[in-house]
């Protein structure tokens, strides 16, 4: 169930698809080039993606010097610029108070609470994420809503959203990945399906660093680790600082036993490019308890 208007739906299918599958520039270069959007909305949309599409890259600057969190500024636009503060900082003083300032203001729009629940999880709170998407119809939100039930390692709650968006649109992109990525968390015989989501949607809509990654991430849990190698070079060679992809490259380099020199090169790019990556902080969590341990004993 889309709140889009047909025209408004097929200006913004382009971009909103390759948002999905991980081609930050394709949006970026298709906000510039956009031309005249149907409406309003659609032009606030066009310019939301674009921006959210910088975030992706990682460009937060840009974003907050654009996007206005005035009040006379579109309510999609200050949520982006909102996302963008939590991004820079998730631990900035009236993070939390802003994103729920903005959702009283603007809880009908599914834009706004899929940018406010990103924002609840930048800042670690899940279960406020939750609570902004549960009724919220948009593929997009019900894929977040995937997303965040998978960090939680329940698939089975993850399972129930993928059905909800299959009765939606089954075919649909956001459809398509999230069903992908709870086959993934089941595993087993499940991977092949997964495999198979990525590989047909990199077919039809062109290959990008995040269908490599989860390629990739299919064969290494296969074992398969020189393809998913040659893989994750190829979405390296796309995106040089994809944090996802060097996080990768760093377990396939261990699992490889390649030399020492090119797993601490990784790694080094990691942390200078996603110093909060999720591996980087469950890496460090692991070294101080066993320092903690080792000194106990």
């Amino acid at each position: 169930m889309s709140f889009l208007s047909e025209d408004e739906e097929q200006f913004l299918f382009e971009v909103r698809n390759d948002l999905l599958l991980g081609n930050s520039q394709g949006v970026i270069n298709a906000g510039v080039s956009g031309g005249d959007g149907p409406t309003d909305l659609a032009r606030v949309l066009l310019r939301v993606y674009t921006w959210r599409a910088f975030l992706a890259q990682g460009n937060i600057a840009t974003v907050l010097s654009e996007a206005k969190r005035d009040s006379d500024a579109p309510i999609e636009e200050r949520a982006v610029a909102i996302l963008a503060t939590v991004q820079e900082d998730a631990l900035v003083d009236g993070a939390a108070a802003d994103v729920k300032a903005l959702l009283a203001e603007g809880s009908s729009s599914p834009v706004v609470r899929l940018l406010a629940a990103s924002a609840f999880l930048l800042t670690g709170d899940r279960d406020e994420a939750l609570r902004t998407l549960r009724g919220v119809t948009d593929l997009e939100c019900l894929a977040l809503a995937v997303q965040v039930y998978l960090s939680m390692d329940r698939p089975d709650l993850a399972e129930k959203e993928v059905a909800a968006m299959a009765a939606i649109d089954e075919d649909a992109t956001a459809s398509q990945l999230a069903a992908a990525w709870v086959h993934i968390a089941h595993g087993g015989d499940r991977l092949q399906d997964a495999y198979y989501t990525f590989s047909e949607l990199q077919e039809k809509f062109g290959s990008t660093a995040m269908l490599l990654n989860s390629m990739a991430v299919i064969n290494i849990h296969m074992g398969k680790f020189e393809l998913a190698e040659s893989q994750l070079l190829e979405a390296l060679g796309k995106e040089p600082s994809n944090a996802d992809t060097l996080a990768n490259l760093i377990a396939v380099a261990q699992h490889r036993n390649k030399a020492p020199e090119i797993t601490q090169r990784y790694l080094n790019q990691l942390r200078k490019v996603a110093p909060n990556h999720a591996w980087l902080q469950f890496t460090t969590g692991a070294l101080n308890t066993f320092d903690r341990v080792k000194e106990s004993v």
